[in-house]
């Protein structure tokens, strides 16, 4: 603004020099102004005005992009010095000796945890050993299915036409068998806590079963608790290591949109989880 103001002052006293000139010496001197002269003169300073005013903002735009190159510079460095604070305190640690122990524990029970699961993988997908395979009643790919969770626990699903009668939760004599197969590999495997969860689709219950079953929570736990109370009294299966649950229609695994969708919903679920390894000596060996 200060250099702007500047060449206006200038352009007006050249302005009064000029009609000074004009309006009072013209006349005596017998000489008259060149009007386009007077036209190119202020035309340039206009274009030196506006040139000026374009300096400006250009100067202004350098200095914002500078600030802000200046700005993620020093983000950067204060990620950096966080980082190295970051390894000062891991290597802090590392020295101490008893971080060192609990870094021997922590990796020790993560590769205990390791192990079980491949066991219990491999007891349940090997083609030669896995008793599931061999079943009298052959299952179809829907009816079983061998995942693993988020928190790392191995899920055995198995449709609910294979255990139960719609609407029942009595195990069916396929089911029954089928449990002596599971009950067999759970046996086999030591350090297990299984959780036997019940779902259901979202159809509610119909009048004559809701004397029995209020709601599908209820169908659905008695169910999970019918697997559970038969795997216990009936194979042996470690009771302090195993529970019933039942989450009704509110865990789906698809949209009870169609009968094939509420089919998969339909469901008991196996979920294996491997035991604290301080909470082991309690188990027996079933090997």
């Amino acid at each position: 603004m200060q250099a702007r103001d500047i060449v206006i002052g200038i352009l007006s006293v050249l302005l009064i020099a000029l009609l000074i000139y004009t309006f009072i010496l013209g006349p005596e001197s017998g000489e008259s102004p060149d009007l386009a002269q007077i036209a190119a003169s202020q035309e340039k300073s206009e274009q030196q005005i506006k040139e000026i005013a374009e300096l400006k903002q250009s100067k202004e735009k350098l200095e914002l992009q500078i600030n802000e190159t200046i700005k993620i510079k020093n983000e950067a460095i204060a990620q950096l010095q966080q980082q190295v604070d970051q390894q000062n305190k891991l290597l802090e640690e590392k020295a101490n000796p008893e971080s060192i122990v609990s870094l021997q524990k922590q990796i020790t029970l993560l590769q205990e945890e390791l192990e079980q699961k491949r066991e219990i993988q491999n007891a349940l997908t090997n083609s030669d050993s896995n008793p599931l395979e061999k079943a009298s009643s052959p299952l179809q790919n829907q009816d079983m299915e061998i995942s693993e969770r988020s928190d790392k626990s191995v899920v055995i699903r198995f449709s609910n036409r294979v255990l139960f009668d719609t609407g029942k939760a009595q195990l069916k004599s396929s089911g029954k068998e089928l449990l002596n197969k599971v009950g067999a590999v759970f046996n086999r495997i030591r350090g297990l806590d299984i959780q036997v969860e019940g779902h259901t689709d979202s159809r509610p219950i119909g009048i004559v079963l809701q004397k029995r079953y209020s709601t599908n929570w209820e169908l659905s736990t008695a169910r999970s608790t019918n697997v559970v109370r038969y795997l216990v009294e009936n194979l042996g299966v470690d009771a302090t290591h195993i529970s019933a649950a039942g989450y009704g229609q509110f865990r789906p695994v698809a949209n009870n949109d169609n009968a094939e969708n509420r089919q998969l919903n339909r469901r008991v679920e196996f979920v294996l989880r491997p035991i604290l390894p301080e909470k082991q000596e309690e188990i027996p060996d079933f090997n």
